[in-house]
């Protein structure tokens, strides 16, 4: 199946998982085509609380895990190695995956960023009351440190993307920074050119390669120049991270719309443009 969100360089893929289900509940693997849709590529039959998927996988890519009556779903990236699994059927937000590079620097990335998104989230119910009130000092000293906590953010991602090359969490994160124009192509390029082979291999790579080919709209330019940690719109709040390429991983994986992904278009990395559909036989 052609994904959105793939990579060259894959190979066997080991899922091993736990979940708190009785013996005969199904977990469904899904997978996101080049229509923007997840569909149903595997399903495990849950034993003793246990799980498993495995798969020759051509391409590294996004993929979610859905249970058996239950309409949410959560984020992982399948790629080469065997990646450990916990889903939890009451919070999946709060359900964990590692194992491999792309997983752990996920998991790393949303305990980081749990301030920023009590920060964001605290400072908008407080925007909001005052604006109730009318008070418009208290609104712009509040949006000032709303653009604070922004610009917080996108130095954090930018030292991530730094930080981590060969990382597909990072190539989200670039990604949702190009299409926010919270970044020029210019400055962009400096951190593209610094991923390892293998992410600019992937489509995603693909893609961000040649939009920095392209001339750049001055316009742009300009709307990036302005952005004060625009990076980061809307990010809301989540019990395990903030909730958008990423990344949507995913942006996605147009991936910053899958929930709880790799990035959502906030900070949580992963969402596929909206939540994906519910396949054939899965509840709505």
């Amino acid at each position: 199946m052609a994904t959105l969100f793939s990579c060259n360089g894959g190979s066997a893929l080991q899922i091993k998982g736990t979940a708190d289900l009785p013996n005969g509940k199904k977990v469904f693997r899904l997978a996101v085509d080049v229509n923007n849709q997840a569909q149903v590529v595997d399903t495990s039959t849950v034993e003793n609380g246990s799980f498993k998927f495995a798969d020759d996988l051509k391409y590294p890519e996004i993929n979610f895990l859905q249970l058996e009556d239950q309409k949410d779903n959560f984020v992982l990236i399948a790629e080469k190695g065997t990646i450990t699994v916990t889903l939890y059927k009451d919070s999946l937000a709060n359900s964990k995956a590692k194992g491999t590079v792309s997983n752990d620097d996920f998991v790393a990335y949303r305990k980081e960023t749990k301030d920023f998104v009590s920060a964001v989230n605290g400072i908008r119910n407080d925007i909001q009351v005052a604006s109730i009130q009318g008070n418009q000092a208290a609104v712009q000293d509040l949006q000032e440190q709303y653009l604070d906590v922004q610009g917080q953010i996108k130095t954090y991602e930018l030292d991530f993307i730094n930080s981590h090359t060969d990382s597909f969490i990072s190539l989200l994160i670039l990604e949702r920074y190009l299409q926010t124009k919270s970044l020029t192509q210019k400055e962009a390029k400096v951190y593209f050119d610094a991923l390892s082979d293998r992410l600019k291999s992937c489509s995603v790579g693909i893609r961000l390669a040649n939009t920095l080919a392209q001339p750049e709209n001055p316009a742009a330019i300009g709307a990036a120049a302005q952005t004060d940690g625009g990076g980061c719109p809307g990010l809301t709040a989540d019990a395990d991270g903030p909730d958008a390429a990423a990344p949507e991983l995913v942006a996605p994986v147009r991936a910053d719309d899958v929930r709880a992904a790799v990035v959502e278009h906030d900070l949580r990395l992963c969402r596929g443009g909206r939540q994906p559909s519910t396949p054939g036989g899965l509840m709505p």
